[in-house]
């Protein structure tokens, strides 16, 4: 597979995106919360996931409903690529394919 032998910066536009797993989780909203602001909400600083999510994520399905024209409408949605990926580790889900491949682990055997 691709996965195993490419980089994520090697990666073509086509196999990044069917690398995506559809766990949604980019489309949830999250709060950076530095260590005033931790302090104030009493939480840990750092990233943290909401209960809220992007108004086109289909909530069902875990896809983007309008996912081509998804920056016409959201101009802030998250475009995660092999260039940011290292920075949203944090948050990203460790089961993750772009998570995975970035760290040098394998698929999960569902994927």
């Amino acid at each position: 597979p691709y996965w195993e032998t490419k980089t994520l910066s090697e990666m073509t536009p086509r196999e990044w995106e069917d690398l995506c797993d559809g766990c949604g989780w980019c489309c949830v909203f999250k709060l950076d919360l530095d260590e005033e602001d931790a302090k104030d909400v009493g939480r840990a600083p750092g990233v943290h996931q909401t209960n809220t999510c992007c108004r086109l994520l289909d909530t069902a399905t875990c896809r983007c409903s309008n996912y081509v024209e998804r920056h016409k409408h959201v101009p802030d949605c998250i475009v995660l690529n092999a260039e940011n990926v290292g920075e949203a580790v944090d948050w990203l889900p460790e089961s993750c394919a772009y998570r995975r491949v970035k760290d040098g682990k394998g698929l999960e055997d569902w994927h």
